[in-house]
């Protein structure tokens, strides 16, 4: 494999491209900001807008999500 093979294979923490609306959740107060990242494989979002960052990888998902903390007063638990 080549460093340019190998780069195409990494994912960095600054390239990842999140969503926004990758689950119906995201229509509701509080999660309307989670941040939804399909990093390897087509994952199980529900928003055709998801980007999947690595693809060729029949059977294997890694995804992770990321919401703002909640600020006081704004009905967060």
């Amino acid at each position: 494999m080549t460093p340019a093979e190998m780069e195409a294979c990494i994912v960095r923490y600054g390239d990842l491209v999140p969503c926004k609306t990758a689950f119906i959740d995201a229509h509701t107060p509080g999660s309307d900001q989670k941040e939804n990242f399909t990093i390897i494989g087509g994952g199980v979002s529900e928003s055709v807008d998801q980007h999947v960052h690595i693809q060729d990888t029949p059977g294997f998902n890694i995804g992770a999500a990321g919401q703002p903390e909640a600020r006081a007063g704004d009905g967060s638990c």
